[in-house]
């Protein structure tokens, strides 16, 4: 017993001693590995597929060119975005550590740093910076979490601290109309609003394919709920419930989009997010004797 105890009590040291990047890491991904700049090659770490390196030039920092992957700006460290702002290529996700930050340096002028990433996400203590008056913009239908009432959000609090996400406005720090959210407010509720589609995938040829929704973040109004589902054979079937059921599914893959909308004094907001259902064919008795 006490030699099985100790065998269990390697295994987990073991576990934890092994690096992030060789449990999950994609290649592509990028860390952090000190305090620097966003666009200084030797902030970061780049994994290849088998290690750690520093970026190449060719490589470049994350969002620099097509194909990063995800972005971890690790605890202790700050990450500055400079005057010059930034827009990147597509990211798959950033991830801000406790104790991590990105700082964003605004001037007196309004300083655009967008973020061609579909999520945001700020751990308990960790921070994003808005220095002056900094715009930070995020892609279509990207969401921004944070802890509840946790922080997250910081800086120079004026109504020219900005999140954007595409093309609206969601979010300013201070001086916000009544119609738009206040960092306060995001903070409170976890983050902007974000649709969370789930289902009981996989499933079985002619069972039932059951859909639910729900959200965190953000709102106004009770969100109200709305989905389109396309079939295998391309039929797309609206929905306006919370929950869907769709009985006698056929063979293939099903795309089902969830948005979720709320209503915050008279402006509209929306967030959607894709989930796919796979339907596999019944098994079949090929031969028996």
């Amino acid at each position: 017993m006490k030699k099985f105890v100790k065998l269990l009590v390697l295994i987990a040291l073991i576990i934890n001693i092994l690096p992030y990047s060789a449990l999950s890491q994609t290649a592509g991904d990028y860390k952090s590995i000190t305090s620097g700049n966003w666009t200084t090659l030797a902030t970061w770490q780049r994994w290849n597929g088998t290690t750690w390196a520093t970026p190449s030039t060719a490589q470049g920092y994350p969002g620099q060119n097509v194909g990063t992957g995800e972005v971890n700006i690790q605890a202790g460290h700050t990450v500055t975005i400079g005057t010059s702002g930034i827009t990147t290529q597509s990211i798959q996700k950033i991830t801000i550590q406790n104790l991590g930050k990105l700082y964003l340096t605004g001037l007196s002028s309004t300083v655009t740093f967008a973020l061609n990433t579909p999520v945001i996400d700020v751990v308990q203590g960790g921070t994003i910076y808005f220095y002056n008056k900094s715009k930070l913009v995020l892609s279509t239908d990207a969401v921004v979490t944070l802890s509840v009432n946790q922080g997250g959000l910081t800086g120079d609090c004026n109504n020219n601290n900005e999140i954007f996400i595409g093309a609206i406005k969601f979010a300013t720090c201070a001086g916000a109309p009544g119609n738009i959210f206040t960092f306060a407010q995001l903070m409170q509720m976890g983050g902007t609003l974000n649709a969370i589609p789930t289902s009981n995938s996989p499933i079985c040829q002619g069972t039932t394919i059951n859909l639910t929704g729900n959200y965190s973040g953000g709102i106004g109004s009770a969100p109200t709920y709305s989905w389109s589902v396309t079939a295998p054979g391309g039929a797309i079937t609206n929905y306006s419930t919370k929950d869907v059921s769709i009985p006698s599914a056929v063979t293939g893959t099903y795309a089902a989009q969830l948005t979720v909308t709320t209503v915050l004094s008279g402006t509209t907001y929306t967030n959607k997010e894709t989930i796919y259902i796979t339907v596999n064919p019944l098994p079949t008795l090929s031969s028996a004797s």
